[in-house]
């Protein structure tokens, strides 16, 4: 596992040097959390989306049925994320 997890590290600095910079979601530190809460529920994948630009400040709007919103727990844990990747 740790062969693989230092693998994925040295992907995401080449491509994040490659590109000119390494965004926040490339990282394991959020990407993996990020991933997690997306993966807790079918069509979570939209509902993140929406929920992290509403956090941010940019409303995208509810999702549309039969999706459903991230529940309060999920919205904290992503705001968390949020704040750790914003740069300094």
């Amino acid at each position: 596992m740790q062969t693989l997890m230092s693998n994925n590290r040295s992907i995401w600095a080449r491509t994040g040097a490659r590109s000119g910079t390494l965004s926040a979601i490339g990282t394991l530190e959020t990407g993996l959390p990020y991933i997690a809460i997306r993966n807790e529920n079918k069509g979570y994948a939209v509902s993140i989306v929406k929920a992290g630009m509403t956090a941010i400040g940019r409303s995208a709007g509810p999702v549309r049925s039969p999706l459903t919103e991230l529940s309060p727990d999920q919205l904290s844990r992503l705001k968390r994320l949020i704040d750790t990747a914003k740069p300094v």
